[in-house]
């Protein structure tokens, strides 16, 4: 069973808050969907980011597995 989803990671220090947070984007080449979730490391608690804008995703990024996806 292959597994359709790609993840990439940040880590980053939020000025407004003051605090270090990981940010992860998953790209589900099956539904063609981008999916955002941040890390608050302060409060240990993943929220989903709901209205992040759809980008149309090249045609490389939607073949067999998405083994291109996070490559220049």
């Amino acid at each position: 069973m292959a597994i359709h989803k790609d993840y990439k990671f940040s880590f980053v220090f939020d000025n407004s808050s003051k605090t270090y947070k990981v940010v992860m984007l998953m790209l589900d080449v099956v539904e063609n969907r981008t999916h955002v979730r941040v890390l608050s490391v302060a409060d240990n608690v993943w929220k989903t980011i709901l209205n992040f804008s759809a980008v149309p995703l090249p045609d490389r990024y939607t073949g067999q597995g998405g083994s291109d996806f996070g490559k220049p």
